[in-house]
């Protein structure tokens, strides 16, 4: 490890050991990804803050593993209490990475990758994100999409009569959009994206945690936008975390090598506000629309104490749940998890053809909070 300080708690030490159901297939890719690690194909560098600029030496170490098992350094910043990965891999290394590897890495269910139910579980978000976003937006506008996935979201987005592009790393979702519904998607990161035209709305779901060059990212979104252009965005919520919102409160869970960066508020505000952005619309969970405006004088607030207080108490929680964290373990790196859910999709295809699956999925959610 580059950063020789203490881990924050000892559960975070690197131990090589995966949180996650990984099948013999996703076994094999994290040993890829480690060989490549470990004969530097893939380059691990020092970066600074993507807020404030600070080097490593302000940087507190929180752990130094993620879920798949994979070493991974994640610090906070001590000036303005951004986290973040440090080092991380270079932007070329996780171009590779993203174009052969993630899908298969993060599929933790069980069989192979359906490209199908990606596109409907992303066209059913679309109506989620139209929700948030219509009262904010007019008609028939331009819509752009990094990190589209095969384009299901912006299908829905089309049908309400919005002009719309996506973007993405991964070829083969990319071909199923453009082959099956003959959407405008481009493999390209927004990093080498250029048009001529301006867009009235940029989406990023579940994309701002992958960034390893803000700088020309965000800029980048500066540059695409209108002058009063707006810029959804949604990503996990570390104030979500300690009330078990998400991942069953387990900062580990939250720890994966494709996020090199996670995010509450107030950290996000300092992002935005760096960047040319203020925050326009917020909602918990970290859902949220910023308008673009002209840049000005950049005050970051330190976020630091606080973030470094929702770290432990989302740790002292979790901890005091240990039968049920034993319990949920067996079930998901078994692969128990996966199973059930795979044996379960003819019912699930039932349930959706008589209206019955939300209410059946609300049981499954009020016995997934017990367990």
């Amino acid at each position: 490890m580059e950063n020789s300080q203490k881990v924050f708690f000892e559960r975070f030490k690197y131990n090589n050991t995966p949180l996650v159901y990984l099948n013999q297939k996703r076994k094999k890719i994290k040993k890829i990804i480690e060989i490549k690690l470990n004969t530097k194909e893939y380059r691990n560098e020092l970066i600074n803050c993507h807020v404030c600029g600070s080097q490593i030496q302000d940087h507190q170490l929180i752990s130094s593993k993620e879920r798949h098992g994979l070493a991974m350094d994640t610090v906070a910043c001590k000036n303005c209490g951004l986290v973040f990965t440090n080092p991380r891999m270079s932007k070329e290394s996780f171009a590779d990475f993203y174009t052969k590897y993630y899908r298969e890495l993060y599929n933790y269910k069980f069989g192979k990758n359906d490209l199908k139910a990606l596109f409907k579980n992303n066209y059913e978000n679309g109506k989620k994100v139209y929700s948030f976003v219509h009262p904010f937006i007019k008609e028939n506008i331009k819509v752009l999409e990094i990190g589209c996935a095969n384009g299901g979201l912006l299908k829905f987005f089309s049908e309400m009569g919005h002009e719309v592009t996506g973007l993405d790393l991964g070829e083969q979702e990319i071909e199923f959009g453009k082959k099956y519904y003959n959407l405008n998607l481009i493999h390209k990161s927004i990093d080498d994206y250029y048009s001529q035209e301006k867009q009235d709305l940029i989406i990023m779901i579940h994309v701002i945690e992958h960034l390893t060059d803000c700088r020309t990212t965000m800029n980048k979104i500066f540059e695409n936008l209108n002058d009063s252009g707006l810029l959804y965005i949604s990503a996990p919520d570390i104030d979500t975390l300690k009330n078990g919102e998400i991942y069953k409160g387990d900062w580990l869970k939250l720890m994966q090598n494709a996020h090199t960066i996670h995010f509450d508020k107030q950290s996000m505000q300092n992002l935005l506000q760096k960047y040319g952005f203020e925050l326009h619309h917020f909602e918990p969970g970290m859902s949220l629309l910023a308008r673009k405006i002209k840049v000005g004088n950049f005050n970051v607030q330190n976020n630091f104490e606080n973030i470094i207080k929702t770290i432990s108490e989302t740790e002292i929680t979790y901890q005091d749940r240990r039968i049920q964290n034993k319990i949920r373990t067996i079930l998901e790196t078994k692969g128990i998890f996966a199973v059930i859910e795979f044996l379960s999709r003819p019912l699930n295809k039932i349930l959706i053809s008589i209206g019955m699956q939300k209410y059946f999925k609300r049981v499954l959610k009020r016995i997934y909070r017990l367990i």
